[in-house]
């Protein structure tokens, strides 16, 4: 027996009751601003990779533009230091984000409000964590210099943002505060998830006298 097509109408009943309008109406505005601000104009510039583009007017190159790339030590000099930068981040901010996830899924006093202190970072603009530690790593009146200064570690300031032997830590420092939450928190729903799962299991086994009921619900 062939099965009765459904109207538009008991479609968009059906989705209404289900949620599923209710989710699609609520992701439409991000999706809308992420197709308008990241996706179209990535594909609207991929047009002229190939291309000498001025702003204006657009003249076809074919691959000079590549053979450019590959041979300016500048463009591998920027790939050298993103694995550089990649690397001092992760090899600090995993451990340091396993231990405090760790610390924080016990039952401590304050462990909640201590979540949203280090999660905080996380959700702050770029640009509002560029100022600040703008004027965390200045040279002049920089809060880490005078900080420094005052404990006899240092005798004259540290130019941070303009030295190469030492941008490459407060890029590091400014990422690991801002990454940090992210990874805290991804520790702690999969160990959460994890005892979760054990305990199911537990309960799951034959000899448990929640067997019965657990064969029923998983």
């Amino acid at each position: 027996m062939s099965q009765k097509k459904m109207t538009f109408s008991q479609k968009f009943q059906k989705a209404k009751s289900s949620g599923s309008f209710s989710a699609a109406l609520m992701l439409a505005p991000a999706v809308f601003f992420l197709c308008l601000c990241s996706i179209y104009p990535f594909i609207w510039i991929f047009r002229y990779v190939a291309c000498d583009y001025n702003g204006f007017k657009s003249t076809f190159t074919g691959w000079k533009n590549f053979e450019r790339m590959l041979n300016d030590k500048v463009f591998w000099n920027s790939v050298m230091h993103t694995f550089e930068y990649a690397f001092y981040k992760l090899i600090f901010i995993i451990p340091l984000a396993l231990l405090m996830a760790v610390l924080l899924n016990q039952k401590l006093r304050g462990s909640s409000v201590f979540r949203g202190i280090y999660f905080m970072p996380t959700i702050i603009s770029t640009s509002i964590a560029g100022m600040i530690f703008g004027f965390i790593f200045a040279t002049k009146n920089g809060i880490l210099n005078s900080m420094l200064q005052n404990m006899h570690m240092i005798d004259s300031p540290i130019k941070w943002l303009n030295s190469p032997s030492v941008v490459m830590v407060a890029v590091t420092i400014l990422a690991i505060w801002g990454g940090f939450g992210n990874y805290m928190l991804y520790f702690i729903l999969r160990m959460f998830t994890r005892v979760q799962r054990s305990m199911v299991q537990l309960a799951c086994r034959p000899s448990s006298a929640l067997h019965f009921q657990c064969w029923h619900r998983y």
